[in-house]
């Protein structure tokens, strides 16, 4: 059923008098769907429901090697608007700024020895640069790459996820 995000939220918006309590339990559905990790933020309208959370977001950059492309957890927002439409949620972009320091965190663990690479894998560092080595100062790495089913290489932090 190609259909079914806007299937399901015109059937919590048209049932009964609880519509507002049907688009609260509906609404998670649908961002998870659509690849919001998590949902946070939600304002609701007549025609427009608006949402803030955190969606999976690949950050490209050659300058990050064979860490380009990595997905991150970022914070993006989104709206719903065409509610009869089969993709009825539009996300808007996520901010420039924002992109920059995804960048700027993915270089600073690798360069502080905090991300753990597979191994084998490619994308190792610059000569005198640490990465994915357990450091005598540092410890061990605080964060990893994982690979979904999907394929894509997500950025995971130990202990938090």
């Amino acid at each position: 059923m190609s259909g079914w995000p806007a299937m399901l939220l015109k059937i919590a918006r048209k049932t009964g008098r609880n519509a507002a309590e049907n688009l609260q339990l509906v609404l998670p559905v649908l961002a998870a769907a659509e690849g919001v990790v998590d949902l946070q933020q939600v304002s609701f309208r007549p025609e427009r429901i608006e949402a803030e959370g955190h969606c999976l977001i690949s950050v490209e950059d050659s300058a990050l090697g064979a860490l380009s492309g990595l997905f991150l957890n970022l914070p993006t927002s989104f709206i719903i608007e065409q509610l009869d439409s089969p993709h009825p949620v539009a996300f808007k972009e996520v901010a420039e700024d924002t992109i920059l320091e995804a960048k700027a965190y993915i270089q600073s663990l690798r360069a502080n020895g905090q991300l753990e690479m597979a191994p084998g894998e490619t994308g190792q560092a610059e000569a005198g640069e640490l990465e994915g080595m357990a450091s005598p100062l540092l410890g061990q790495p605080t964060h990893y790459v994982e690979t979904d089913e999907t394929g894509r290489r997500i950025l995971r932090r130990r202990g938090f996820n």
